[in-house]
């Protein structure tokens, strides 16, 4: 297994709009694609953050399956100290 990003970007996308959805996952610093799962469940997310002890940052929406997903899969950083806080977009307004 390569080594996991220290920035993963997390998003779902749509195999059939609508009806059918996965998830992407993206180093963020270099911003190439990592891996993709084949649904957008809260422990597809979890199970793949925690066989990847090297990920400090999670870039997500506010979905709350990627929220629980990134709290279960990685409840703490590689220093063993808690995952730096969820980068969520500012709304404006």
């Amino acid at each position: 297994m390569p080594p996991a990003p220290r920035v993963v970007g997390v998003d779902e996308y749509a195999t059939r709009k609508g009806r059918a959805y996965g998830t992407v996952l993206v180093d963020a610093e270099t911003r190439q694609p990592v891996d993709l799962l084949p649904d957008r469940e809260a422990s597809s997310l979890a199970a793949w953050l925690a066989e990847r002890l090297g990920v400090e940052i999670v870039c997500r929406d506010r979905a709350p399956f990627f929220a629980e997903g990134a709290t279960t899969g990685a409840p703490q950083g590689p220093g063993r100290g808690p995952l730096a806080p969820v980068a969520q977009p500012q709304r404006s307004g």
